[in-house]
């Protein structure tokens, strides 16, 4: 998150280095953003940080460097950023950081050229997970959202919530049960409001 705001604070055009000690965030953005984006951001974790990261480095017009360092080997900036990054974990309220991209620039799908059998599959049951079909569960998914916002977490979007109950460090069984809960799958709520003795 901490790139995303140094790209969008720094002058469009001037020559910009970055400096960090996430070999994953480097190696995603010089060497897997294209392959994410012919395949449809298809399971790539964080991937909306990721695309407004893609975003901010298309259209900068400066060029941009990347430079690996050790982490915790009193590297003065690194240090430097680890005290910013502890000061932001006891913030009580999360600093709010735009990730929207504008429409004619977010690619939707995946590349034809690149598509594959399973590719194709994937897509498909990932479109099937996406969207509750009934109105009380569009209702309950964003009164999710709503809830972590007010709970001080940045609004997710309804691809993140998904990804993040199925690809997550959550037991399978406890997404699961969140994924009917929203979709309004489980007896749960109003649902025992009109039920004799039930509504408590």
């Amino acid at each position: 998150m901490a790139i995303v705001k140094a790209l969008s604070i720094i002058t469009k055009g001037d020559e910009l280095t970055i400096i960090m000690d996430s070999w994953y965030a480097i190696q995603g953005i010089i060497e897997n953003v294209r392959k994410w984006e012919d395949e449809g951001w298809m399971k790539v974790q964080n991937a909306d940080i990721f695309q407004k990261i893609a975003y901010e480095l298309d259209t900068r017009g400066g060029e941009t460097y990347f430079q690996w360092v050790k982490g915790h080997s009193n590297n003065p900036r690194n240090n430097g950023a680890d005290k910013k990054e502890s000061e932001g974990a006891q913030k009580e309220n999360a600093d709010s950081i735009e990730l929207k991209v504008p429409k004619e620039y977010k690619l939707q799908g995946a590349r034809h050229v690149i598509m594959t059998q399973k590719l194709a599959y994937n897509w498909i049951t990932q479109l099937k997970e996406l969207k509750p079909r009934t109105r009380k569960g569009q209702e309950n998914l964003k009164d999710t959202m709503d809830a972590l916002e007010e709970l001080g977490s940045p609004r997710p979007t309804k691809q993140k919530l998904w990804k993040d109950l199925k690809y997550s460090k959550i037991r399978k069984i406890i997404g699961d049960w969140f994924w009917k809960l929203i979709h309004n799958r489980l007896r749960s709520g109003a649902y025992w409001k009109n039920v004799p003795s039930y509504g408590e």
